[in-house]
């Protein structure tokens, strides 16, 4: 998964999920993982935090079988998808003599859409798009420094492969 927004740069995260089906909607519950990235202080450059993310999540997507058929048999088209996000962000400082580390608890909230290609009746490439928007957002400060990072509204990109069973 791509992401812009949460971290202070395009940034990469691991996110594994499991799925159901149930009448017309899709329910999928995931966690992802955000390996430690650097967030520099724009007030003295050579400081700031190593930050990452752990979080849990729970969707829900509409399944649209009529827009299904117009555009092909083959892929499956889920929007709209709303869930929340729930997690911890951490980050530990560097560049300064104490330079400490601190944990906030991370929710937001997610939007958007997504759509399978069936590569076979047990594969699908499933493309995700989304917003999240962030309803705690851990503030990250250095002593003497300033801020280093603060999270924002974030546009996401995931593309995965989905085994049906």
């Amino acid at each position: 998964m791509s992401d812009l927004g949460t971290m202070q740069r395009m940034s990469g995260a691991i996110e594994p999920w499991a799925g159901v089906v149930v009448g017309p909607a899709r329910i999928e519950a995931g966690a992802s993982f955000w390996p430690g990235r650097r967030a520099e202080s724009a007030a003295r450059p050579g400081t700031g935090g190593t930050i990452d993310l752990v979080a849990g999540s729970l969707t829900a997507c509409a399944l649209l079988p009529p827009l299904e058929r117009a555009v092909r048999p083959d892929v499956e088209v889920d929007v709209p998808c709303a869930g929340v996000e729930l997690g911890r962000m951490h980050a530990e400082g560097y560049g300064v003599s104490d330079p400490g580390e601190g944990s906030g608890v991370w929710v937001a909230l997610r939007s958007g859409a997504a759509a399978s290609w069936v590569v076979a009746p047990w594969m699908r490439l499933r493309l995700r798009l989304e917003a999240v928007v962030p309803l705690e957002r851990p503030r990250f400060v250095l002593e003497g420094v300033g801020e280093v990072h603060e999270p924002s509204v974030a546009a996401r990109a995931a593309l995965g492969l989905e085994l049906a069973l």
